[in-house]
């Protein structure tokens, strides 16, 4: 059976995680932390997120990665993730670098304070500086390689089992087929992956013509229910393209029961809600879809 868990996100802090440990580890299997980068950050100023209800679930974010930074979560992360683990849950921490040195020195700092699952967050489309959008790592399948290649030297010293990487939405099959090669390649240090994070650079207008969010230009990633096709499409290629000792978890779209199973369908062996956890901002939504999911399972 799938399993589900949180994507990283908005779990940061552990007053976002008190609610969540509530949910039996039965139908809740693992929680994602972060993303942590090396310093705190604000996130995008002004309006950086937007829902729509009106006709499916759907988000859009600009957020920029906030965050306390990897110094301030060493303060609380140990006994958190205590806490998660005793709860019946697995805990991975996702962290964001900039580059492949900044993901070995956070890959460093986690171990150190006692993480022993990584999700290297190669997707965040979110990022400005100086009205410049920073590049996305996972579309650059050298720079995918030499960050693997950098964490997991720290990771074969300091005792980490595993390594997910997260990526992005690809639209052009050649270059799928290229990272699918990289991670193949270094199969022997990444045992997840994470397919996907949102979409780059979607935008909208509201009634008085400006856009839904104010921050980052009025762009940001899409989230939610229009991606699911999409997901499923990667997920099923990538699962094509794997060896079968990588797991791959589904991420995107993830509204329902019938919405896993699709995912299971199409090769995923656990997934991730975002969109509809953070839109209803209340845990019983994983214990609906594990439910439906169930009965569809059954029947």
């Amino acid at each position: 059976m799938i399993t589900l868990g949180v994507a990283a996100g908005h779990v940061k802090l552990p007053s976002h995680v008190e609610p969540l440990l509530r949910v039996p580890s039965d139908i809740l299997r693992a929680i994602t932390l972060g993303s942590y980068t090396l310093e705190p950050r604000d996130g995008n100023p002004g309006n950086s997120f937007w829902t729509d209800e009106r006709r499916y679930p759907a988000s859009i974010n600009a957020l920029g990665l906030p965050n306390p930074g990897m110094e301030a979560a060493g303060s609380y992360f140990f006994d958190l993730a205590c806490r998660i683990r005793e709860s019946g849950k697995r805990v991975r921490i996702s962290i964001a670098g900039f580059t492949p040195k900044e993901y070995r020195l956070l890959a460093e700092k986690a171990l150190g304070i006692g993480s022993c699952e990584l999700e290297l967050n190669l997707g965040c489309p979110n990022v400005w500086d100086g009205g410049s959008q920073k590049r996305i790592t996972s579309f650059v399948p050298e720079l995918i390689k030499e960050t693997i290649e950098q964490v997991h030297d720290v990771t074969s010293h300091g005792g980490a089992p595993s390594i997910a990487v997260k990526l992005s939405v690809y639209s052009d099959p050649y270059l799928l087929n290229e990272v699918a090669g990289v991670l193949t390649e270094m199969s022997h240090a990444v045992q997840t992956v994470v397919s996907y994070n949102t979409f780059p650079n979607a935008t909208g207008y509201g009634p008085d013509s400006k856009t839904l969010i104010e921050a980052a230009e009025g762009y940001g990633g899409l989230a939610g229910n229009p991606l699911k096709y999409i997901a499923l499409g990667q997920v099923r290629s990538l699962r094509r393209l794997h060896p079968h000792t990588i797991e791959i978890v589904g991420v995107g779209g993830i509204m329902s029961g019938l919405d896993v199973l699709d995912m299971e369908r199409a090769g995923a062996s656990s997934v991730q809600i975002g969109t509809a956890y953070f839109e209803h901002a209340d845990p019983s939504i994983f214990i609906d879809i594990a439910t439906e999911y169930a009965q569809l399972s059954e029947g």
